[in-house]
This record gives structure tokens, sequence and C-alpha cells, in this order.
């Protein structure tokens, strides 16, 4: 009576922005997308560019903006 039962809850996240916000500094460098050098807005518009294409990621067809510019 009046005991809470523990509830497990599932960490569901949206985006891997939404998941990026709990991210230890260190898993930076392990973004498909990240190279040496890379400045801290150059990084948010890749992982946005990311969150926007997924699928592709999932499918193993994504490339990121600045490998993009390589071939234009």
């Amino acid at each position: 009576m009046g005991e809470e039962q523990d509830i497990p809850r599932k960490l569901e996240y949206e985006s891997l922005a939404e998941y990026d916000a709990f991210r230890n500094p260190s898993i930076v460098e392990e973004q498909p997308f990240y190279y040496k050098g890379m400045s801290r807005s150059e990084y948010e518009k890749e992982l946005a560019y990311l969150n926007q294409n997924l699928s592709s990621f999932y499918e193993g067809s994504y490339v990121p903006l600045w490998k993009q510019s390589w071939y234009q």
C-alpha cells in the first residue's frame, strides 16, 4: 500500500540529435560525419543533416555534407 512499483522505462530518442544532448564528449569522434578539426557549428549542421537523412544512413548510402562538397 502506497508503494510505487518500479516500472522499467525505455529511453527512446526521437532523433540522434536528442540522444546527442546526453552524450559523453568522447562520443563526438564516433559520429559518422566527424573529421578532425571540425568546428562546433559544422558538427551541429552535420548532425541536423544526419537526422534528416536517417533512412539513407541505415541503408548505407549516407554521405556527410563535407564529403558531398568534394563531388561538386
